[in-house]
C-alpha cells in the first residue's frame, strides 16, 4: 500500500538557504545580534536623529503658528472694541444731536410766540379779549401768519360775544362791523408776526452757533479719543513685534545649543 501511494509522485525537496536575510523585523528589533550590528545600529540613529528632528520642527511649527493665530486674534479683538467704540459714540452724538435740534427749534419758536403776544398786549391795549389769554390764541400753528392770528382772534370773539356781558361790551362792538375789527387788529397783528419772526429767527442763529461751537467741540474730543486709541494699538502692536522677535532669536540659539 505504501509503496503504492508513492508511486508516480515526485519527492519534496527542502530548500536550504545559503544567504542570511538582512530585513529588518519588528519581532527582531531588540535581539542582541541586531544590537552588535554596526549597519543596524547606524539605521536605528538615524532613524532616532530623523525622528526627533522631525518632532521639533513640528514643536516649532506649532509655536509659532500659535502664536501668529494668538496675535491675529488680538488685532481683531482690538478693532472690534474700537469699532464698538466709535460706533457707540457716533449713536451717543447723533441722538444728541438730534434732541439738541430739536430743542433748538422749539425755543425759537416760544420766543417768536413770546414776541407777537408782547406786541398785541402792547399795541391793541383794550381791544384784547376778554377772559382770554393771547396765549390760547397764539399758537406753534399760526404765530407766523397775521391771516392765521386774525382769523383765530375773530373766532374767539363771535364766541364771546354770542353771549351777553357787559365784560365783553367794549370789545364786541367791533364784531359787528368785521371790517372795523380787521382794520383795527391788521397792523397790530402784521407788527407783532414780524416781531415774532425777527425773535425766531434771531434766536435760532444764536443756539445754531453755540449749538455749532458744541458740535465741534465733540468732533474734536471724539477724533482726540480714536488718535489715542490707535496710537496705542501701534504702540502694542510694536511691542509684540519685538517680543516676537525676541522669542525667535531665542529659540535659534536653543537650536544651536542643542
Amino acid at each position: 500500500m505504501v509503496e503504492e501511494n508513492t508511486k508516480n509522485k515526485p519527492f519534496i525537496t527542502l530548500h536550504t538557504p545559503t544567504t542570511t536575510s538582512r530585513v529588518l523585523s519588528e519581532c527582531d528589533l531588540y535581539m542582541p545580534n541586531y544590537d552588535k550590528d554596526p549597519d543596524m545600529k547606524s539605521v536605528r540613529e538615524n532613524f532616532d536623529r530623523q525622528t526627533s528632528e522631525r518632532f521639533e520642527e513640528y514643536d516649532e511649527r506649532m509655536i509659532t503658528n500659535r502664536q501668529k493665530y494668538k496675535e491675529q486674534c488680538d488685532k481683531d479683538i482690538q478693532k472690534i472694541i474700537l469699532k464698538d467704540k466709535i460706533d457707540k459714540s457716533l449713536a451717543k452724538n447723533g441722538l444728541w444731536y438730534a434732541t439738541l435740534s430739536q430743542y433748538v427749534t422749539q425755543t425759537s419758536i416760544q420766543k417768536g410766540i413770546g414776541a407777537v403776544i408782547s406786541h398785541l398786549d402792547t399795541s391793541l391795549g383794550a381791544l384784547n379779549l376778554p377772559g382770554v389769554p393771547l396765549t390760547e390764541i397764539i399758537t406753534s400753528g399760526n404765530y407766523y401768519l397775521d391771516t392765521l392770528i386774525m382769523e383765530a382772534i375773530k373766532s374767539e370773539a363771535v364766541s364771546l360775544c354770542a353771549v351777553e356781558s357787559t365784560t365783553n361790551q367794549v370789545f364786541c362792538t367791533f364784531t359787528k362791523n368785521g371790517s372795523d375789527l380787521t382794520r383795527s387788529i391788521s397792523g397790530a397783528v402784521k407788527g407783532a408776526v414780524q416781531a415774532g419772526k425777527e425773535a425766531a429767527e434771531f434766536e435760532g442763529t444764536k443756539l445754531a452757533t453755540n449749538t455749532s461751537i458744541l458740535t465741534t467741540s465733540i468732533i474734536i474730543s471724539i477724533v482726540t479719543i480714536v488718535v489715542i486709541v490707535l496710537v496705542m494699538l501701534i504702540i502694542y502692536l510694536i511691542l509684540r513685534y519685538r517680543r516676537k522677535k525676541k522669542m525667535n532669536k531665542k529659540q535659534q540659539y536653543t537650536k544651536l545649543l542643542n
